[in-house]
């Protein structure tokens, strides 16, 4: 009798993925079904750790749902990341000020520049917001290993 071993998903491993991505209230926020798979190699961080983790030890065609609290996704919502930037520090390389609208801040340190979502208009600048969208959200994400890749 000859015994077929299959394969199982590991860290360094190139895989093709599939992922659903839902809000605490059930609402569908992305989704890779639409398209080809995404590549990705585990290890090198390409999807959050918790992720990866959850993808390790699954066969091609195997699915994971997977529940992440902000800790494990994209942090706890920090109010020291929401603040006032006066529009002569905004690059807007030719772009209207507008809520919505996504800016790079670069402040005095050596840090890289951040990227920040214009919130509210005011007389001598904006309000922005350097959080993740989806910061301080627990999420769950229906994870499918659509195959290994070379």
């Amino acid at each position: 009798m000859v015994s077929m071993s299959v394969r199982l998903a590991k860290m360094g491993d190139c895989l093709k993925i599939h992922y659903l991505c839902y809000d605490c209230t059930g609402q569908l926020l992305e989704s890779t079904h639409d398209g080809e798979p995404p590549q990705i190699t585990l290890g090198e961080e390409q999807i959050l750790p918790a992720l990866e983790e959850a993808l390790v030890g699954l066969a091609a065609g195997q699915s994971r749902t997977v529940v992440l609290p902000p800790a494990r996704a994209f942090g706890d919502y920090q109010e020291d990341l929401v603040g006032f930037v006066p529009y002569g520090q905004l690059q807007l390389e030719g772009e209207e000020p507008q809520v919505g609208l996504l800016v790079t801040i670069e402040d005095d340190s050596d840090d890289e520049p951040m990227l920040a979502e214009i919130t509210a208009l005011e007389e001598k600048g904006v309000i922005v917001d350097s959080n993740h969208p989806l910061a301080g959200q627990t999420l769950k994400f229906e994870l499918t290993l659509v195959a290994f890749s070379a």
